[in-house]
């Protein structure tokens, strides 16, 4: 409920949560209701080798639920799975908002599963205790190389830079700070 009061409407958002309890009907509908006001929501699968769907915030239909793989898109053996996951790997919606910010959360998961890479994964269930896998065509993982990102403007150079040997290993550098935004 913080992060949908503290969202501007029409602005890009992300919130990207890992963590995962029970099921609890009270925060899914948070989570959808945020999503409804416009704020895009990665969760996490949860990590108990089970079905995701026990679980919440991940079983909320309106969320990004992910799985986790590796490096080797090989299936983390403790990942739930189930009909409650969108993808498999880590999140990528900012850098979608970043180029897309007029996007709603559902512009969001279709971009990413419409770019997304299937018959990747490496299934993984060494307990016997996840649902089957989903069918071909949707294990969808994660692609981020068609996000046409902007590259980040270059800060101003800082004025009146002056460098001065203090010993042979080390020098000491003075500058006028010019800039206008710190964060820039």
């Amino acid at each position: 409920d913080w992060i949908t009061g503290q969202h501007q409407p029409g602005q890009p958002a992300v919130a990207n949560m890992s963590l995962a309890g029970y099921y609890s009907q009270a925060l899914n509908d948070a989570v959808t209701a945020s999503v409804d006001a416009g704020v895009v929501h990665v969760v996490a699968a949860a990590n108990w080798a089970e079905d995701a769907c026990y679980y919440s915030p991940a079983s909320a239909p309106a969320a990004i639920t992910v799985g986790a793989t590796d490096a080797s898109d090989f299936e983390a053996y403790y990942s739930n799975r189930g009909t409650c996951l969108d993808m498999w790997a880590p999140g990528a919606s900012a850098l979608y908002l970043q180029s897309n910010p007029a996007a709603s959360p559902s512009d969001v998961v279709n971009a990413l599963k419409t770019n997304a890479s299937t018959g990747r994964i490496t299934w993984n269930d060494p307990y016997g205790y996840k649902p089957a896998p989903p069918a071909a065509g949707e294990d969808y993982l994660l692609y981020t190389g068609f996000i046409a990102a902007a590259a980040p403007s270059a800060p101003t150079a800082p004025a009146s830079l002056t460098a001065t040997a203090v010993s042979f290993s080390e020098i000491s550098l003075t500058w006028a700070d010019n800039s206008t935004n710190e964060n820039a």
